[in-house]
């Protein structure tokens, strides 16, 4: 599960199917730990990405940080394929987060 809103975390609808081998992904910073997460099994997997200063810093988009922490995190998906989809949603719109996305 990838959370793209961490004020999302203090809803419990959101966790609502999580499995307790799950992983869940959610962008926030070094120094906020939601609440909500002690709403989760304890054996699920939590990954915490600074999406937006990454973002920032790369010159790329949010949902895109997030994007690549979720290809790396589960080794099941093709990540050639996420990276090709992403250079093709992005290069219309904003071509100098292509170069970005690929790191």
């Amino acid at each position: 599960m990838v959370v793209f809103h961490s004020g999302l975390l203090a809803h419990p609808a959101t966790f609502a199917g999580m499995r307790a081998d799950g992983t869940l992904i959610y962008t926030g910073s070094d120094d906020e730990v939601p609440e909500g997460l002690a709403q989760l099994p304890k054996t699920t997997k939590v990954i915490r990405v600074d999406a937006q200063t990454i973002a920032i810093e790369e010159k790329s988009r949010p949902n895109a940080v997030l994007i690549g922490t979720l290809a790396a995190a589960l080794p099941f998906l093709d990540q050639q394929a996420m990276l090709d989809t992403l250079e093709a949603t992005f290069v219309g719109k904003h071509p100098e987060a292509v170069a970005a996305n690929e790191r």
